[in-house]
């Protein structure tokens, strides 16, 4: 991560013959820092000289009120500062853990002339919270830092498309950030397990951590009751779905596909009428296809090339396909699997349905180029 100094020397500067002010102020934060800890951390220096990240960041907020326009006077009650303090915090702490010096783009972070409205991929509500970070695919690197927790308002998170962030999903995130409702980080070098504590976010609707190196089972309490898409697809997770994804009745797609899944299919997932998607390919499930799948009526994709699920698919998915009215033509199937039962080695679902004009059967998956079915599974065919 390269290093950045924005301790004591650099932005007192700003402060001119005010220093003492200055030092008040940056001993007020720093008490508060030490206070929202609990406790003071064995390699945290309170010298002014000190170019810790976490002085930085203290000594960065203090330059952020005097962008805002606060005079030392206004400081009797540090209230200015304290509406800087924890969020403003968390978000430099952003900046100066993960590499912010090397961000492709890093328009207004750390300007002598622009506050935190400015600072690219934040989003702030009027009152002043924090609502979004968004900062994909800009060279992000290292682990997401703790003092994320601080951002509790915040309801969006995107840091996919950064292949050097790395470690597992700060504990706070699921534990106190609770007004979450958008988790997208994939495509990184995120790892570790998923924990039952995801059932403190109830406003989750959607959560994609495609593309990283996760592992461990999924665990139950991650289907909140409002989420929409997950998509777990292209990690390393094993074990069973758990029935409780039931939980999650307004689910319209589900992306599981390039992990190692066992077992059976639970059939609790009957209960999830909104589902559009479903793709379970490249796993390791056992047993026939479940005939359920066929009576899903919201079901439009289905994957199962080399889920590991042998037999035919039920000649029922392609039949009695309720069509609203005021859709012309009728609703389209997509269905990926192979074609022979064992062909190549591999144990495969086949399908019965390949003339029913209500569906569209992609056949033989393994004789088309990857972007041949990738653009089938756009609906870009």
């Amino acid at each position: 991560v390269p290093e950045l100094c924005l301790c004591y020397n650099s932005t007192a500067l700003l402060w001119e013959n005010e220093w003492t002010a200055y030092d008040r102020d940056l001993f007020f934060l720093k008490g508060e820092y030490l206070r929202s800890l609990g406790g003071l951390p064995d390699d945290f220096d309170l010298v002014p000289e000190d170019c810790s990240p976490e002085n930085q960041a203290l000594t960065q907020i203090l330059m952020l009120s005097r962008i805002e326009g606060l005079a030392p006077d206004d400081h009797e009650t540090h209230e200015e500062l304290l509406a800087l303090f924890p969020e403003g915090y968390a978000i430099l702490m952003f900046y100066l853990k993960m590499g912010g010096l090397d961000w492709r783009i890093q328009d207004g972070w750390l300007s002598r002339d622009t506050s935190l409205h400015d600072y690219y991929g934040i989003d702030i509500f009027f009152l002043g919270a924090i609502t979004a970070v968004e900062l994909p695919d800009n060279n992000l690197v290292g682990s997401i830092p703790s003092e994320i927790k601080f951002l509790n308002a915040l309801k969006k998170l995107d840091l996919s498309g950064n292949p050097d962030l790395v470690g597992n999903l700060p504990d706070e995130m699921t534990t106190v950030m609770t007004n979450l409702n958008e988790i997208t980080i994939s495509s990184t070098g995120l790892e570790g397990t998923l924990h039952d504590t995801f059932q403190n976010l109830e406003h989750l609707d959607s959560l994609d951590l495609h593309g990283n190196q996760l592992t461990g089972s999924i665990p139950d309490g991650l289907f909140s009751r409002k989420l929409r898409l997950l998509d777990l697809s292209v990690n390393q997770f094993s074990g069973t779905i758990p029935p409780s994804i039931s939980n999650s009745n307004r689910l319209q797609q589900i992306q599981l596909q390039a992990n190692q899944l066992s077992g059976t299919l639970p059939e609790s997932l009957e209960g999830l009428v909104d589902l559009d998607e479903l793709n379970l390919g490249v796993n390791r499930f056992e047993g026939e296809v479940p005939p359920f799948l066929a009576y899903m009526d919201s079901l439009n994709f289905l994957s199962l090339m080399d889920s590991g699920f042998h037999g035919v698919v039920p000649e029922a998915y392609c039949e009695n396909i309720p069509t609203p009215p005021f859709l012309s033509p009728p609703r389209i199937r997509r269905l990926i699997v192979r074609c022979f039962e064992g062909g190549g080695g591999v144990v495969a679902p086949t399908c019965s349905c390949c003339d029913n004009p209500l569906a569209v059967v992609l056949l033989c998956a393994e004789a088309f180029p990857p972007q041949i079915v990738q653009r089938f599974v756009d609906n870009d065919l």
